[in-house]
Order: structure tokens, then sequence, then C-alpha cells
């Protein structure tokens, strides 16, 4: 693995199950054991097992999506 991916692995943000999730995936790949590290995380959390399972189906149209303009850009700050 190449040294950026190795310190993003090691960002102090990166804690509890996110962490472990993002872990599993880079000890994971097509050379890891069976069960990859991945197969034994969703195994242990139900939840993400559940999430990663969902149908998440390609909108027809972007202009049928949901857009919050309120929430999706930020105010400039304002300098006296």
């Amino acid at each position: 693995m190449d040294s950026s991916k190795t310190r993003a692995l090691d960002d102090p943000l990166i804690t509890g199950l996110l962490g472990e999730l993002v872990r599993a995936i880079a000890a994971s790949g097509p050379g890891a054991p069976k069960p990859t590290p991945v197969e034994s995380f969703l195994a242990a959390h139900p939840k993400a097992l559940e999430f990663v399972q969902a149908p998440k189906p390609i909108p027809t149209s972007f202009a049928r999506e949901a857009f919050f303009a309120v929430t999706a850009f930020g105010s400039p700050t304002v300098t006296a």
C-alpha cells in the first residue's frame, strides 16, 4: 500500500465503526484470505449488511431528485 493510503488509515478522525470499516476495506482485495475482513465486518454488524444489500436505484432523472438549495450552498463570509 502506498504511503498516502497508509496515512489516511491512521487519521485520528476515522474512529469507531467507521474506522473498522475503512480498515477492513483496505485489507480486503482479490488476494485476501476468505472470509475477507469486509465479510467478517459485515457478518458482525447486521445493520451495515442490511444497508449494503439494500437496493439503491439510479434515478431516471436528476430533475426528479429532491434538492434543498438553502442547505446546498454556504454563505460567504462578509468582512467590513
